[in-house]
């Protein structure tokens, strides 16, 4: 007669061994859905930044007008200019008021402002809320800003 002996583990049937490596092997899985989930949230977040970046484009005197009246640019922090809706241009920068006037002339944005201001006239690229002002489409440093109600500051 042949006896076989069974060895059991130290701390536990069988049955406890089996549920504590598939627990194991749970625990492993949800590891790696985990990191899979936070990889793919990483590409989706990357790949919303990139679309959120709008091209700027040029834009014609029509649009121009109605995007800038009644609208204030400003750079949020030192500058701001009230494009109000009968061609007058109210700018303030760095405390100091100016008044002028506002026009568009062959699909340009004209200002007229004395007394030391800024004048001439822009082309205009809108990208969203942000603003471009360019001299020329080469412009190397074209005055940015974002438009927006004016704020009464």
């Amino acid at each position: 007669m042949t006896t076989t002996t069974r060895s059991i583990p130290p701390n536990g049937s069988s049955q406890s061994v089996c549920r504590r490596a598939a627990a194991a092997r749970i625990v492993v899985n949800v590891l790696r859905i985990v990191a899979a989930a936070g990889g793919l949230l990483c590409a989706v977040l990357f790949a919303t930044s990139l679309n959120a970046e709008e091209k700027f484009h040029r834009v014609n005197g029509e649009q121009i007008q109605a995007a800038f009246s009644g609208m204030e640019l400003t750079d949020e922090v030192h500058w701001r200019e009230v494009y109000d809706r009968n061609g007058t241009l109210t700018t303030y920068e760095m405390g100091r008021k100016r008044v002028g006037k506002w026009r568009v002339q062959a699909a340009q944005l004209c200002t007229e402002v004395g007394d030391g201001g800024d004048s001439g006239c822009y082309e205009v690229w809108l990208s969203g809320r942000k603003v471009e002002l360019r001299r020329e489409v080469s412009d190397p440093s074209p005055l940015e800003g974002v438009l927006e109600r004016p704020t009464g500051r």
